[in-house]
């Protein structure tokens, strides 16, 4: 088994946006947007060495109609969207406040998404064979996806779910995600078929056979089907009552 990255690069964005002649800005730990503060900010490419179209933008974070003149907001909801969904605490709604890249096209922002390797819950903390998922996230809250920190310490994603039609943008992202979720278990099913011969004869795994069995036991408490599911239960409930 090999593991496929795409990177956020030149051929990320020739592909995504059509042109790769902007500036690509990766955010480190820590960024927040409290501040229009772009410390944490490490330009990738592109010619806002000085971070000062950033900054500008960032400025804008507690105006939500002069912000949309600079940022794609359709990109920072998907990213809220997905990130609330699948519980992942290491993004910019956890405590850490990190990957995700904006680029600026032609004085237009965008959020890209970065670094999944721990959602469905998985627990920070854990490591290869302590492998454990945090069940508790399972029931976390659509309305307020923050995961250990206050609404007010995201002001990006915060002051946008405030907006009655940017927050209906985002139910509606949400409602398309547990949607998806609906039907993982079988699309998962069938990957397990493909892979599980592989699986048990990789000498070089971080994980045991039994532990990737495992993961496909929807009544199992330390599963990702197992969370898969009882997420997917909550998310329709919440649903329900908006």
């Amino acid at each position: 088994l090999y593991l496929a990255v795409e990177a956020v690069d030149d051929s990320f964005l020739m592909r995504v946006f059509g042109s790769c002649d902007g500036t690509l800005y990766k955010a480190n730990r820590d960024s927040t947007m409290i501040s229009s503060d772009t410390a944490t900010f490490e330009v990738k490419s592109g010619d806002d060495v000085s971070k000062g179209q950033l900054k500008a933008m960032l400025s804008k974070i507690s105006d939500v109609s002069a912000l949309s003149e600079s940022l794609d907001i359709s990109s920072v909801l998907k990213y809220a969207a997905v990130n609330a969904v699948i519980a992942n605490e290491d993004s910019y709604l956890g405590e850490k406040a990190q990957n995700f890249y904006f680029y600026n096209k032609n004085g237009s922002f965008s959020m890209i998404p970065w670094d999944f390797n721990l959602a469905f819950g998985k627990d920070t903390s854990q490591r290869k064979d302590t492998y454990t998922i945090k069940s508790a996230l399972a029931e976390s809250d659509i309305s307020t996806p923050y995961f250990g920190v206050e609404a007010n310490e995201r002001p990006l994603v915060s002051n946008l779910l405030e907006n009655d039609e940017y927050y209906r943008e985002y139910i509606g992202y949400v409602t398309t995600l547990a949607e998806f979720f609906e039907k993982l278990p079988e699309d998962i099913s069938s990957v397990k078929q493909l892979i599980e011969n592989h699986v048990k004869n990789d000498t070089e795994a971080f994980y045991t056979y039994e532990l990737f069995e495992n993961e496909f036991d929807e009544k199992a408490e330390n599963s990702m089907m197992g969370f898969v599911k009882k997420r997917t239960e909550s998310i329709k409930t919440q649903l329900s009552a908006q």
